[in-house]
């Protein structure tokens, strides 16, 4: 089994992720927890990482019964066929979220630079791409099927050319 991208509907991740758990579909929906604020209050809220996308595990010939379900659109095509997350992405990016660290997220294209392992810290032996921007090394976890990189800044010494 793969994971896949579904597109959802706008605002149905949510909805979506809680009819998949009630019907025992592999899914996964990463949730960043962040700071609002209203004029008479600040609230922490959960905010979906991706909007209108939810990762899902199925094999390809189940696809049809996930999108059975009402806020599920379609899933993400890359160059005709079904746009597979591997799991180590999925890994990283449950990763990035159980450690609180700051990251940011990337739409725009971010040149390729080596392919790097974390060696040190909370991300150690995680693999990915390192990218310089004007002074600082950054660490990018690309997810080609949504066209969206995770990016942290990280010292040099933390990681190795692989």
């Amino acid at each position: 089994m793969n994971w896949y991208v579904l597109y959802t509907a706008p605002k149905k991740e949510k909805v979506l992720s809680t009819l998949f758990q009630k019907n025992e579909i592999e899914h996964y929906l990463p949730l960043r927890v962040e700071l609002r604020q209203w004029s008479d209050r600040k609230k922490k809220v959960e905010m979906v990482l991706f909007p209108s996308y939810i990762f899902v595990r199925i094999e390809k010939e189940n696809f049809y019964d996930v999108l059975k379900f009402d806020g599920a659109v379609r899933f993400i095509h890359l160059e005709g066929k079904p746009a597979a997350v591997r799991d180590t992405d999925i890994e990283a990016i449950k990763r990035f979220l159980s450690l609180g660290i700051h990251f940011d997220i990337e739409t725009d294209e971010i040149i390729a630079g080596k392919k790097v392992k974390i060696m040190g810290g909370p991300l150690i032996d995680l693999e990915g791409e390192c990218v310089s921007d004007s002074n600082a090394e950054y660490f990018v976890i690309r997810i080609d099927a949504i066209n969206q990189n995770l990016k942290v800044k990280i010292q040099k010494h933390l990681v190795k050319a692989i």
